[in-house]
């Protein structure tokens, strides 16, 4: 293999970069996204103008003229009803958007299942990978102590470094095994 190859070629890291993305959401998605957000908006805009109303009414202000009571009710009547509407556009495009939001999670899980589990199974032959080779640098450790014979701490540190890695291995296990998603 020449050095061109090496550097072109996609190491398995690369691969699964590529394909462990999140699908576009559809267009209903967004559209029921900014749905929401929009009646969302609207809802806090008029809920804030009523309690800026209900706050002009109530602080004498001499520089300003107080809207006479009669005016202020019926705004505030006005704004009662607009908010009640609000309310309901929001609720509506609130259980829209959840709808769609279901479907997404649904079909990304669903589009990225296999990816994931071949992840984890990389993953986890890198593992048992790791904890092979300090298997063998704890056997040389034990049999360098025993012969009395300082080796680096590569070795040496192999048993200390086997446990950890298994404990973190049994970890990340456990992890790939769980089935269903975390929410």
């Amino acid at each position: 293999m020449n050095l061109m190859s090496k550097i072109i070629s996609p190491t398995e890291a690369d691969r699964h970069r590529a394909a462990l993305r999140l699908p576009r959401p559809s267009r209903e998605y967004v559209c029921a996204e900014k749905s929401l957000r929009d009646a969302t908006a609207n809802l806090h805009r008029l809920t804030n103008r009523r309690e800026a109303l209900k706050i002009e009414a109530s602080v004498h202000n001499p520089v300003k003229a107080r809207l006479p009571t009669y005016a202020l009710e019926a705004a505030l009547d006005g704004l009662t009803v607009e908010i009640a509407d609000a309310q309901n556009v929001e609720r509506t495009a609130r259980a829209e958007f959840q709808t769609q939001r279901n479907t997404y999670q649904q079909d990304a899980s669903a589009a990225l299942q296999a990816d994931i589990e071949n992840f984890g199974a990389a993953i986890t032959q890198r593992l048992d990978e790791i904890l092979e080779l300090l298997d063998i640098g704890t056997e040389l450790a034990t049999q360098a102590r025993e012969m009395g014979l300082s080796l680096p701490s590569a070795i040496s540190d192999a048993p200390v470094g086997r446990r950890l890695a298994e404990t973190m291995s049994s970890t990340i296990s456990r992890m790939f095994s769980t089935r269903g998603a975390r929410r």
